[in-house]
C-alpha cells in the first residue's frame, strides 16, 4: 500500500513537471483546438492541467506521459464541442411546449439522499459512475482510462442508474 501510494505520488509529480516543462506547447495545441480563442484556450489547459493531475492514478505506462495529456486535452475539447452543439440543439427545441416536465432529482430529493444512495455502491461502480457524471466522459473513454470492455462500462452505468432509482424510493 506504502509503495503504491509513492509510486502513485511519483508519478503525479512528473506529470505536474511535464505540465510545467510543456507548458507553452499544450497552450499552442489548445489554441489550434479553439480557434485561437485565448480565453477558451486558457480554460481548456486548465482543465487538461485539473484532470491529469487527479486522474494520475489512472495513466498506463503505454505511452508517454506527454500523448496521454494531450489525449486528455483533445477529449475534453471534443466532450464540449459535443455538449455545445447538443445545447444549441435543445435550444432550438425550446420554442416548443413541454407538458409535464419531470422535476431534476435534486428537487425530489435532498443532497443527503443521493449522497447516501451514491456511497451504497461498490468502489468500482462508483469510479465508474463518477468519471460519467462528474468529470464527462464518453462510455468509450471511459472504458480506455479503466481499462474495461465498451459494453461492460454501458451495462454497469445503466444498473447502476437503477441501482440509485431504487435506492432514492
Amino acid at each position: 500500500m506504502v509503495a503504491e501510494k509513492s509510486c502513485n505520488e511519483a508519478l503525479r509529480d512528473a506529470i505536474g513537471r511535464y505540465l510545467v516543462e510543456h507548458e507553452q506547447e499544450l497552450y499552442s495545441f489548445a489554441k489550434r483546438l479553439t480557434r485561437y480563442n485565448i480565453a477558451d484556450a486558457k480554460d481548456l489547459c486548465q482543465e487538461t492541467a485539473c484532470r491529469a493531475l487527479s486522474n494520475a492514478a489512472l495513466y498506463k505506462e503505454r505511452g508517454s506521459i506527454g500523448s496521454w495529456i494531450y489525449t486528455i486535452m483533445y477529449h475534453i475539447f471534443q466532450n464540449e464541442r459535443k455538449r455545445c452543439s447538443k445545447l444549441a440543439t435543445d435550444a432550438e427545441l425550446s420554442d416548443f411546449p413541454i407538458k409535464d416536465l419531470a422535476p431534476a432529482p435534486d428537487e425530489i430529493y435532498s443532497i443527503n439522499e443521493i449522497a447516501q444512495a451514491i456511497a451504497s455502491i461498490s468502489c468500482e461502480r462508483e469510479r465508474i459512475l463518477m468519471t460519467r457524471w462528474l468529470q464527462g466522459y464518453s462510455y468509450a473513454e471511459i472504458a480506455e482510462e479503466l481499462d474495461m470492455k465498451l459494453g461492460t462500462v454501458k451495462s454497469s452505468i445503466f444498473r447502476l442508474k437503477i441501482y440509485i432509482r431504487v435506492m432514492l424510493k
